[in-house]
């Protein structure tokens, strides 16, 4: 058994306790002294399951999709700043059903490298290298359980590319 199910066994059994207290103070009866059908109590626990996971899906939903609206532009160590958008896809490079697309450099940092004499600090990212970190950044964002493991290697990647700290881009 896993901590999430002793979890879940402990939490069923003192929800009911207190369930049973409310309809004695209530009744005056315990719970456990009706005689109501199996199927009822079958019809009842189905019913709360598949309400406990719509809910759990729909705050999921909500959450992706709060942070896809804001997670819209980025870039990778010292790279040059970088927008890009969502679109529904199970490409290789999505992540909860979305890809990111439409990978371009910011308007304001294009305008600084079309003028002559300008001195504009960063480097191009190959486009798979930014998807695969936007990739990581969204799970990182949306699962707490793997960030611990993902923390290390958005952190690799943002120093290999990061040419303040090294030479070596690629």
């Amino acid at each position: 058994m896993n901590k999430e199910t002793i979890k879940g066994i402990i939490f069923g059994v003192i929800s009911s306790l207190i369930a049973s207290g409310i309809l004695y103070s209530i009744t005056e009866k315990w719970l456990w002294n009706y005689n109501i059908p199996v199927w009822l109590w079958l019809s009842v626990i189905v019913v709360v399951y598949l309400t406990y996971k719509l809910s759990k899906y729909l705050i999921f939903k909500r959450r992706l999709n709060n942070i896809l609206s804001e997670f819209k532009e980025g870039g990778m160590g010292d790279s040059f700043p970088y927008t890009w958008e969502y679109k529904k896809s199970n490409g290789p490079y999505s992540i909860y059903g979305y890809e990111p697309y439409n990978i371009k450099i910011k308007d304001e940092t294009k305008e600084k490298l079309s003028k002559p004499n300008t001195y504009v600090s960063g480097h191009d990212v190959p486009e798979e290298a930014l998807k695969r970190y936007i990739q990581l950044s969204v799970i990182y964002m949306m699962n707490k359980r793997l960030q611990a493991f993902i923390l290390p290697t958005l952190e690799y990647l943002n120093y290999t590319q990061d040419s303040q700290k090294h030479q070596i881009i690629y």
